[in-house]
């Protein structure tokens, strides 16, 4: 997701938000109607500064959505 002019701790809320939105709930198997798993969202932020490029703005996200990930 970009949010473009937004403050970093805005962001924070506004993933935060969707992340609660979609925690614990269940996959389904529409055949069956039985629960196949869990929902699970992570998320890693990163500022994009005016001097970053495409490649720096990805890396940077990448990063912090392998961090966000190990960290749980």
């Amino acid at each position: 997701m970009l949010f473009e002019g937004d403050d970093i701790d805005d962001v924070f809320e506004k993933v935060d938000h969707c992340r609660n939105g979609l925690a614990g709930k269940s996959l389904v198997d529409i055949g069956s109607g039985e629960s196949i798993g869990r929902v699970t969202f992570s998320a890693g932020m990163a500022e994009c500064l005016p001097i970053d490029t495409k490649q720096t703005i990805l890396r940077k996200a990448d990063v912090a959505l392998y961090n966000a990930k190990t960290e749980g």
